[in-house]
């Protein structure tokens, strides 16, 4: 089911946010709330999903006010209703930013009735019923097939930590917050180059786009990189900005990607919270800037299952679901015969992020502590 933002690892529907791999899909979606749902690898952490305003909605919420919308309790009944219209329409009328991948057949009937249930936990359920993932990407809830969305949760920290090493003067136009949105019948390759040119960017590679028409659809604010990953990941690509600041080089997503879409996923508990970025990009790309705000200490896990999963991607898909800096002393664990890689399983319920943490290292010989927002991993003393 849906979380708030947050991401959950699960077996084909489930929602993430973060993938997979730090977001987290929940039987078919994950949604941001202050409460991380999702099976990483086998994690689950949810995250609240934001559905893209098209047409005269309500502003898309995000933060706290995205937080609120998740838990108001709703009751739905659908009879054999279009995927696409149905979600979108339950996310727009409630300010709530969300997005369809392409290649999840929009027209699929739904049949749905719920009662009493929160918003966050019907855009699960919606994904569930679909058989498809979700995950937070910021504000955004993104649904998708469980592999490719699995993919996106573990790509999007490596494009965060890309950006971060770029010069600052070219960083800060890549983490440039703003809202988007397109009219129907938009291609892939005016949507792209619309996106480069906020950015002051040339774009080298646009003919591995297909030719297509998109949907209508809308993008509640988040950075310039998330937007183009989002979009990219659609068609298999992601990019790469030169540190000159000239061009955004197109390239296949890496097949080599460690996820598995047989694992639920996780979603974070409110905007930002849990984002599949692996923590939103500060301003200038050094650190991330507390993922919309979301205090951890407000962050819980409504359900959390993993099964053999290194320790290592799972404390990386928590961090990026809920936007904290993982700092882990390689050198020491090393030193000390441990392993990152060392496998672990998890099953937690309603549980603190902090409870959540000394869980996935429990046995491991390590030790795992949080300091403000960062997440600090050493040797167990």
């Amino acid at each position: 089911m849906l979380n708030t933002p947050t991401q959950e690892y699960a077996n084909s529907a489930v929602f993430h946010r973060w993938p997979s791999a730090g977001l987290w899909a929940l039987g078919g979606l994950a949604c941001p709330t202050l409460c991380l749902r999702a099976s990483l690898g086998a994690l689950a952490v949810l995250i609240a999903l934001t559905h893209p305003l098209v047409g005269g909605a309500e502003p898309l919420a995000t933060g706290r006010a995205l937080h609120e919308r998740l838990e108001q309790r709703v009751g739905l009944s659908w009879r054999e209703k279009s995927l696409r219209e149905g979600l979108y329409q339950f996310a727009q009328t409630r300010g709530i930013g969300a997005l369809l991948d392409r290649r999840v057949d929009p027209g699929q009937p739904i049949d749905l009735n719920v009662s009493g249930m929160s918003v966050r936990e019907v855009l699960s359920r919606i994904a569930a019923t679909a058989g498809i993932r979700g995950t937070w990407i910021g504000p955004l809830a993104f649904f998708g097939p469980s592999v490719e969305v699995a993919q996106l949760e573990v790509l999007l920290p490596r494009i965060h930590d890309d950006v971060r090493a770029l010069p600052a003067p070219v960083a800060r136009r890549l983490i440039a917050r703003r809202a988007t949105k397109w009219p129907r019948f938009t291609t892939p390759r005016e949507l792209i180059e619309k996106l480069a040119a906020e950015g002051r960017f040339q774009v080298e590679g646009l003919q591995q786009v297909p030719h297509d028409l998109l949907a209508q659809a809308a993008l509640p604010p988040m950075p310039l990189c998330d937007r183009l990953a989002v979009v990219l990941a659609q068609f298999g690509l992601t990019f790469e900005a030169t540190s000159d600041g000239r061009t955004l080089k197109l390239k296949p997503i890496p097949d080599d990607l460690p996820v598995d879409e047989h694992l639920p996923g996780a979603v974070a508990s409110t905007d930002g919270a849990a984002s599949s970025d692996g923590g939103a990009l500060s301003d200038g790309g050094a650190s991330p800037d507390g993922a919309a705000g979301v205090d951890p200490e407000l962050i819980r896990i409504d359900r959390m299952a993993i099964d053999q999963v290194p320790v290592g991607v799972v404390l990386r898909q928590i961090a990026a679901q809920t936007g904290l800096q993982l700092q882990v002393d390689e050198a020491a664990i090393d030193r000390a015969g441990l392993s990152m890689e060392t496998f672990v399983g998890v099953k937690a319920e309603n549980v603190t992020l902090d409870e959540l943490l000394q869980r996935v290292v429990a046995g491991t010989g390590l030790s795992c502590r949080r300091e403000g927002r960062t997440v600090i991993v050493a040797p167990a003393p």
